[in-house]
């Protein structure tokens, strides 16, 4: 009778080990740029930034999932995800043939408005200037890996447009400063923040930084939260980019997410 009793108890004891193992949220990793301020940053050690912003409002109504945001150089983040270490990556661009380990994206978070940057005293003119056919010769900074589609490759190649990568916008500047370069290609609103970073922190640079101009491209990249394409590791990716998708889509509509984009374009000047 006690031997039946203490089994009963064992058998109990293990139904509801199992029933809280599966009521116990998902343990997911989605990494994040940490060096592409204002969309996603860290700031005195804390995610911050537009995306992190948006995704963290997303992720509060996804109790069923315990999500860890983790900050990291943006080619170590892809590495991650590459070698399945992390579910999802934000902010990745469309390139589905180029980074074939991103095997789902999420619906497009938001448009990054891509400009060009130009030392006024190279590149006149810059508010008639059109892309690519007005860039012509000329020395043109991207960041690593951006933009890197077949089309923006053969638009330089035509025009003979010498292509530079630096590691951000800082650097960017700088070689203009030093006629290392004519323009810097990126999206505007970074390129603005760090732009008006660098004349807080180095006054005596804002005269020459005045020599900085903007034009337009007509292009646009929209952002999103990238997913690993290892099905077997996240067998639920697609449930969970699918609640993702439907918090998204709310935030959108209701306009939470351009409220959380103004909150960081008014910061500049």
């Amino acid at each position: 009778m006690m031997r039946h009793a203490a089994r009963l108890t064992l058998i109990s004891l293990l139904l509801w080990a199992n029933a809280v193992a599966a009521d116990a949220p998902t343990k997911i990793t989605v990494i994040g740029d940490q060096s592409y301020p204002p969309f996603s940053f860290l700031d005195e050690g804390k995610p911050s930034g537009i995306y992190v912003d948006v995704l963290t409002k997303v992720f509060a109504q996804l109790p069923e999932y315990d999500i860890d945001i983790m900050m990291m150089p943006w080619r170590r983040g892809l590495a991650e995800i590459k070698n399945s270490r992390a579910l999802a990556i934000f902010p990745p661009y469309y390139f589905p043939k180029e980074r074939p380990y991103i095997g789902a994206y999420s619906i497009p978070i938001l448009t990054e408005h891509v400009v060009l940057m130009c030392d006024s005293s190279r590149v006149s003119g810059t508010q008639t200037l059109i892309w690519p056919q007005d860039f012509k010769r000329k020395r043109i900074t991207a960041n690593k890996g951006y933009l890197l589609t077949p089309d923006f490759l053969q638009s330089i190649a035509t025009n003979r447009i010498t292509h530079i990568e630096v590691s951000g916008a800082r650097s960017a500047i700088h070689m203009m400063l030093l006629n290392r370069a004519d323009c810097f290609m990126h999206a505007e609103l970074p390129t603005r923040w760090e732009l008006d970073q660098l004349t807080k922190e180095q006054p005596e640079l804002e005269k020459k930084l005045t020599t900085l101009n903007f034009t337009g491209t007509q292009i646009g990249q929209s952002g999103h939260l990238g997913y690993s394409a290892d099905t077997v590791r996240y067998p639920f990716r697609d449930q969970f980019r699918a609640k993702v998708d439907r918090v998204l889509k709310a935030l959108i509509a209701n306009g939470e997410i351009q409220s959380i984009i103004d909150r960081y374009r008014n910061q500049l000047p």
